[in-house]
């Protein structure tokens, strides 16, 4: 339907300077390691001593819905600066392995989690390669991560850094309304994390509308 509507109002539609627009999307968030960790005991044994590993345990961030809202400014038709607000209810799946005594592998029951992403960057609108009627993108941002545990046993922060790209279609000319779609990569850096801390990538891909004003 997107490819079968006139180039020509794409074209006409398209922001220019100082316009604004205001959108928001259903998001898919993928997942994410949280982190391994060993327990551990010191042998009962004469001369230098190591250490007895009794189990291990892995955590990993399942993958979840989310919502996004944003709103950008378009400094030149081709450049936006753009500020976003995601929020997202994953998982954190945790299982025990390699147990000293023998034991069977354990999976624990999955810990809810909210998750919030704040965060700000630079769109760049590539008017000189449309796909049909649809507008491609590039964007780069930076932003605030914050998640909470059930009962907020636990509130961590950390930094999202986030890279990707998309499409934008103006569905209606006049009003100036269209549907944006995109996926980035993503990278944790700090926030629910389990032995030594690393940054973590994830992907996101999500849909939308948007308004420009």
């Amino acid at each position: 339907m997107l490819m079968g509507m006139p180039a020509t109002a794409s074209a006409q539609s398209r922001p220019s300077s100082r316009s604004f627009e205001l959108g928001a999307a259903a998001l898919w968030i993928g997942g994410s390691v949280v982190g391994e960790s060993q327990a551990t005991e010191t042998r009962n044994q004469t001369g230098p001593a190591d250490r007895l590993t009794l189990f291990e345990v892995d955590a990993r961030m399942r993958s979840a819905p989310g919502l996004d809202a944003h709103i950008a400014y378009s400094v030149t038709p081709t450049i936006a600066i753009e500020g976003g607000f995601t929020y997202s209810r994953p998982s954190v799946a945790t299982s025990i392995a390699n147990d000293f005594e023998g034991s069977p592998d354990l999976r624990l029951s999955d810990s809810p989690l909210q998750q919030y992403f704040a965060d700000g960057g630079i769109v760049f609108h590539l008017t000189r390669l449309p796909i049909g009627p649809m507008e491609p993108f590039l964007a780069a941002s930076v932003g605030y991560l914050r998640q909470v545990t059930e009962g907020r046993v636990s509130v961590t922060t950390g930094r999202i850094y986030e890279i990707g790209g998309g499409l934008k279609q103006v569905l209606t000319p006049r009003r100036r309304i269209g549907l944006r779609v995109d996926a980035r990569l993503g990278v944790r850096d700090g926030g629910l994390t389990m032995g030594t801390p690393q940054r973590r990538p994830f992907f996101m891909a999500g849909a939308g509308t948007f308004v420009v004003f």
